[in-house]
């Protein structure tokens, strides 16, 4: 019974460490999410003009909605628990439960980052394929 409460708090000083490091990172990665499309450039007249969202703006948003859940929230994530099963797996000192439990981690781990880059692949092709460039900024091109 001791043990379990000990595993419980442990847990939970680990869950509120973890989001206590990635809050700000999260907090300040949000504020580049969402595409500026309220005012753009004019070529012609280098002045910002008003305009509405249009479908590259869209596809810029998809972009760097899956960039954030990718590079900033599920890769720290991933490293954390590819450390915690390597800390298992080296602390194990030949029990078997705690050998299956750091492989089982590593396995699902391994698992869910190919899942992930898959989705980020597949998005990448899409907005390839729909025209939007490197970078998925439209103005890159701009001036050459």
């Amino acid at each position: 019974m001791k043990k379990n409460i000990f595993k419980i708090k442990f847990l939970a000083t680990g869950m509120i460490g973890l989001f206590l490091i990635l809050a700000p990172s999260v907090l300040f990665a949000a504020s580049d999410l969402v595409p500026d499309c309220s005012t753009k450039i004019d070529l012609v007249t280098n002045k910002f003009i008003p305009h509405e969202c249009g479908f590259s703006d869209l596809m810029v948003l998809a972009y760097n909605v899956v960039h954030f859940l990718i590079f900033t929230l599920f890769l720290p994530i991933a490293a954390i628990l590819f450390a915690y099963a390597g800390f298992l797996f080296m602390t194990a000192g030949g029990s078997e439960e705690n050998v299956g439990k750091a492989r089982k981690i590593f396995g699902h781990v391994a698992i869910g980052l190919v899942v992930m880059l898959c989705a980020w692949l597949i998005v990448k092709l899409v907005l390839i394929g729909l025209g939007v460039q490197d970078g998925f900024s439209l103005l890159n091109n701009v001036g050459k």
